[in-house]
């Protein structure tokens, strides 16, 4: 998760490495991911994935975890390439559900 103040440049810098970009500010993308986060997660979107202003859609926050946790044994899972497994809690705002 990159964090940073506004117009430095963080998703200018994240769209040169990612191959899929979701933009959670437009309405339509957002709609997709507040509906079923875990589904929209799932399909065949090509990796990485950028998903752009994510405080439009938190609810997309608990899907990714969900997609990056072990599913059997240490280090195991079933999409180890989803996440690198670091999220920064927003200083404001609402909070993500365990933090």
């Amino acid at each position: 998760m990159l964090v940073g103040p506004r117009a430095v440049g963080k998703t200018t810098t994240a769209v040169r490495h990612a191959r899929t970009v979701v933009r959670l500010d437009r309405p339509a993308e957002a709609a997709v991911f507040r509906a079923d986060p875990d589904a929209a997660l799932a399909r065949n979107l090509a990796e990485p994935v950028l998903l752009d202003e994510w405080q439009a859609a938190p609810e997309v926050l608990g899907a990714v975890k969900r997609g990056s946790t072990p599913t059997s044994g240490p280090g195991a899972s079933s999409s180890p390439d989803r996440s690198t497994g670091c999220f920064a809690r927003p200083a404001a705002g609402p909070g993500w559900a365990g933090w």
